[in-house]
């Protein structure tokens, strides 16, 4: 998968260039508003992925009018939503946010929890919700795999880190 969008500590990035005959990478700090170089092999080792709310519904079986709602209720913190690097205007057109892997382990555990939008339709609990591993296995590898056991269930899986 192509690294677009990364978080480096709690700030987010955007790949602008790779060069990697030089081992660097041009990034747009978007808390900052700067450009800001850095090594790329060591971008490669400490970042976070970033996830969008499209992805971060689908690892939750969640829609994400669902997940819009929790943060537009203040129930969960807002995911950092990024600007146009030109004009420096928020795009709102297409409600693209960030999330950052804590923020999306902090949903699931709302999402665990009974809140106050319990008894209406975006707050149904425990309905195909995947367990706090799977989402784990889902944010750094991608793929969960699961193994039959002996009594026919199938357990998820996934190699450690």
């Amino acid at each position: 998968m192509k690294l677009k969008v990364f978080f480096l500590g709690q700030e987010l990035h955007k790949v602008l260039k790779v060069n990697r005959p030089a081992d660097l990478v041009y990034s747009w700090n978007y808390p900052k508003k700067s450009q800001i170089t850095y090594i790329w092999s060591d971008v490669l080792k400490t970042h976070k992925p970033a996830f969008t709310t499209a992805q971060v519904a689908k690892m939750l079986n969640r829609s994400v009018t669902t997940i819009m709602k929790y943060h537009q209720t203040g129930i969960v913190k807002s995911p950092y939503q990024v600007y146009n690097i030109e004009t420096g205007i928020r795009d709102r057109a297409r409600h693209r946010m960030y999330w950052h892997p804590e923020e999306v382990l902090d949903l699931h555990q709302v999402l665990c929890e009974p809140t106050p939008l319990r008894g209406t339709k975006y707050g149904r609990a425990g309905e195909k919700l995947p367990t706090r591993a799977e989402v784990v296995a889902q944010m750094y590898h991608g793929v969960v795999f699961y193994v039959q056991d002996k009594d026919g269930q199938f357990v998820p899986t996934w190699r450690a880190q």
